[in-house]
């Protein structure tokens, strides 16, 4: 499991070897964080963004005019961008880039991420009425498959709840070995 959980890591290893970091960090934003980086861009996607950035004039610069000039001033385009979006709320920002074909997004609490609408859309959690724990909420198996969907059946068992099945059923023992077990407080 934990070798899988590095496998999600490859960004963060990648910047820890090499000294070079990859992927989104996240940015303090009005109301919380959300990931912004410089994605390599069209011209025409690179002015909508300088417009939405109150930076027409960059436009035209000879700095920022090819993708290969953006691509040597990254630094100063993501300062800029970060600099932005320090005063612009995660929705607003979210709503701002997610036209240009921006790789981003705000970072979201586990409250959030409930209450998100593409999660609930995929039905990423589900509520099962466990018989002793009551109504729980649960992460859906995130494996969708066509043919052979997953799903939870059963819920977690209750302390003992198989006991004569594991012990008298697969075990053989009587159920005269079952209540002696049981008179000894060996099993409950």
């Amino acid at each position: 499991m934990q070798e899988a959980v590095l496998g999600f890591m490859i960004s963060s290893l990648h910047g820890y070897f090499t000294g070079n970091d990859v992927g989104n960090w996240p940015t303090e934003v009005a109301d919380g964080h959300f990931t912004v980086r410089i994605p390599d861009m069209s011209d025409a996607v690179w002015a909508k963004l300088a417009r939405l950035m109150d930076k027409d004039d960059l436009v035209a610069d000879p700095r920022f005019a090819t993708a290969a000039a953006r691509r040597q001033q990254r630094g100063q385009l993501e300062e800029m961008l970060k600099s932005w979006a320090r005063s612009k709320t995660r929705r607003e920002i979210w709503d701002a880039l997610r036209d240009l074909d921006y790789f981003g997004a705000p970072v979201l609490s586990i409250a959030e991420v409930l209450e998100d609408p593409h999660i609930k859309a995929r039905q990423a959690f589900i509520e099962r009425d466990h018989p002793t724990a009551g109504l729980t909420t649960l992460l859906a198996p995130w494996i969708h498959l066509s043919k052979t969907p997953a799903s939870i059946r059963d819920d977690a068992p209750a302390i003992g709840q198989h006991t004569d099945e594991v012990l008298g059923g697969l075990l053989g023992l009587s159920a005269a070995d079952l209540s002696d077990l049981r008179t000894q407080d060996i099993i409950k």
